[in-house]
């Protein structure tokens, strides 16, 4: 990516979509299981503002870093790549830190599950089974035997089709297109009205701040 081609956006791109499915997924596992109480919410604005202070650090960096460069050279480039990838590689290390999960087995299904797909659990409470003795037995079912990989694919695809799903279809495409927006259509508008690079950087931390803000208000 430092000499970017087309074939290595584009790969790039996939592999981050990849790894940013699982780590989110994992991150919120995390926090479910190591919130007690009714501390969920608060935990995750926690994670949420520390999450993005990183589009404080990193913008500054290259706030003060380009100046009033107009277009980033290849030297720049390099030392732009070194300084993201060593504070990456801090930030990987951090992960060695994280406390020990929880191993208390009456945990109910929504502390077990993660933050993100909370609604699935809350779902799978109120439309797959019919009535009490059928979730019981549904519940003993589950427990007695180890499930497949392929089952929470086929769980989700039944999650999909039920109410609450339905109703969360608005707010979750409403999320995925102002991710969009900021991430990359926003970045993209200001780099080509500004000649220079040090507003690219602006952009970031004007989002990283209100992303901060939104997550400590939480």
């Amino acid at each position: 990516m430092i000499n970017p081609h087309m074939w290595s956006i584009f790969t790039m791109s996939a592999l981050l979509g990849i790894g940013g499915g699982v780590l989110w997924t994992a991150s919120g596992e995390v926090i479910a299981k190591n919130s007690p109480g009714d501390t969920k919410a608060k935990n995750t604005g926690i994670f949420w503002s520390w999450f993005n202070t990183s589009m404080l650090i990193g913008n500054v960096f290259l706030y003060f870093y380009l100046g009033d460069t107009e277009k980033i050279s290849d030297n720049q480039r390099y030392v732009i790549y070194l300084v993201l990838g060593v504070l990456c590689a801090m930030g990987m290390c951090t992960f060695l830190l994280l406390a020990p999960v929880p191993s208390e087995a009456t945990k109910s299904e929504e502390d077990a599950a993660a933050i993100v797909p909370y609604f699935v659990s809350f779902a799978r409470k109120a439309c797959v089974c019919s009535d009490e003795e059928n979730c019981d037995k549904e519940e003993l079912k589950d427990t007695g035997k180890s499930q497949s990989v392929l089952q929470p694919i086929v769980d989700a695809a039944r999650y999909c089709k039920t109410k609450q799903m339905c109703l969360l279809y608005a707010p979750i495409i409403f999320t995925g297109v102002s991710l969009n927006f900021w991430s990359s259509v926003f970045i993209t508008v200001v780099g080509n009205v500004f000649p220079k690079r040090s507003y690219l950087a602006l952009g970031g931390i004007s989002t990283g701040v209100g992303e901060i803000a939104a997550g400590s208000s939480g």
